[in-house]
């Protein structure tokens, strides 16, 4: 029989674990660890449920490539690795500072908000008919500077004119 070399490691934070797993791991938990290709055996029993005889046969089980391996170098694993470090940084800002986690995320959320709302509920804008208003207000403007006095009565309808309800 061939001897198989394993290192053991113990581990008083699972920080490092959650980082080759991409999860949240329970201490204490038995990890294989293959540092070149970037693979982990993980048993299905928890530690505390396994025997000696259990805990040999895993590790004889992983020498000899009967245990699924996980992890990995793939496309697939470089996706979750990104998306991981993501989660992590994020919740390592809310774990040590609330405010700081606020000004990151909730201050540019609110500007963006403002914004996508704004553009989407803006009254469309014609610049035509906007400079044609204001032509039509200029000239307006300009013919009653011209107008001496006040307007004429509309004769046609003579209840509506202040000066034909006086003298009725």
């Amino acid at each position: 029989m061939a001897t198989i070399q394993f290192q053991f490691a113990h581990l008083n934070d699972s920080e490092p674990l959650n980082s080759i797993t991409m999860s949240t791991i329970e201490m204490p938990t038995l990890l294989v660890y293959d540092s070149e290709s970037q693979y982990y055996y993980m048993p299905e029993k928890e530690i505390k449920d396994l025997t000696l005889a259990e805990y040999s046969q895993f590790l004889i089980d992983v020498s000899e490539g009967k245990v699924t391996a996980q992890g990995g170098t793939g496309f697939t694993q470089r996706l979750k690795r990104i998306g991981y470090d993501i989660w992590s940084t994020v919740m390592a800002i809310w774990t040590a500072s609330r405010w700081l986690f606020l000004l990151m995320f909730g201050l540019p959320t609110v500007i963006i908000s403002v914004v996508c709302y704004s553009i989407c509920c803006m009254e469309p804008f014609d610049q035509e008919t906007a400079l044609s208003d204001a032509e039509d207000e200029d000239e307006d403007s300009h013919k009653q500077s011209k107008h001496d006095g006040p307007k004429p009565c509309p004769k046609a309808v003579p209840h509506k004119c202040p000066k034909h309800l006086k003298s009725e």
